[in-house]
C-alpha cells in the first residue's frame, strides 16, 4: 500500500534534521516510524518488524529500538524459549531452527 501525505515544507525541513538516520530518506524515516508505533501498539511482533524493516538479528531490532527511546518487548515465552536454548546449548546439542 502506498499512502500520500501532505506536509508543509518548514515541518520536513525540521523532520529532517532532528530525526535518527539523517541519512535516510523522510519518505523511509516515516515507514520505519509507522512500523516502530504498530510495534509499540503490540500490532506487530518484534519478528515481524525486525522481518519488515530488513534487520537480521535482535540486536539490530534492540539498537533501532533505542534510538527511538522504544524497548524490546521481552515476555515470559521469550524468557523461556531463550532458557531452552541456553540448556541445549549447555548440553551440547545443535540447534534447531
Amino acid at each position: 500500500m502506498q499512502i500520500t501525505v501532505d506536509i508543509p515544507d518548514s515541518v520536513t525541513q525540521r523532520l529532517r534534521e532532528s530525526l535518527p538516520h539523517s541519512g535516510s530518506s523522510l519518505e523511509e524515516q516515516c515507514r520505519v516510524l509507522l512500523l516502530i508505533y504498530a510495534y509499540r501498539s503490540m500490532l506487530l511482533s518484534g519478528g515481524r518488524l525486525k522481518e519488515l524493516l530488513g534487520l537480521d538479528t535482535t540486536l539490530e531490532l534492540d539498537a533501532l529500538l533505542q534510538e527511538y527511546d522504544v524497548d524490546l518487548h521481552y515476555d515470559a515465552d521469550d524468557f523461556e524459549r531463550n532458557r531452552q536454548t541456553l540448556l541445549t546449548v549447555e548440553r551440547g546439542q545443535p540447534l534447531t531452527a
